[in-house]
């Protein structure tokens, strides 16, 4: 039996440094964030000066059974969030 040493071409050089895979040029690229406009809070108060009806969530809210017991609690937690 000969002991021959079979060389795979495949095989990578051990002095040769590992290669990163190319990024490609269609890579997406981060989209830049608007800054908020005056727009915004000139809209927001149209709305309020057209009737928005102001509460509703809270009123909602209220009315589906979160209570003076439950309101307490989170201002409590809040409290303790606001020390911490």
């Amino acid at each position: 039996m000969s002991s021959q040493v079979n060389s795979d071409s495949s095989a990578p050089e051990p002095d040769s440094a590992p290669t990163q895979p190319p990024v490609p040029e269609s890579a997406p690229k981060p989209t830049p964030v608007a800054a908020p406009s005056s727009s915004a809070s000139e809209s927001a108060i149209a709305a309020l000066k057209r009737g928005l009806p102001v509460g509703v969530a809270l009123r909602t809210t209220f009315r589906n059974g979160y209570g003076a017991k439950l309101l307490r609690a989170d201002l409590m937690a809040g409290a303790v969030v606001g020390i911490v």
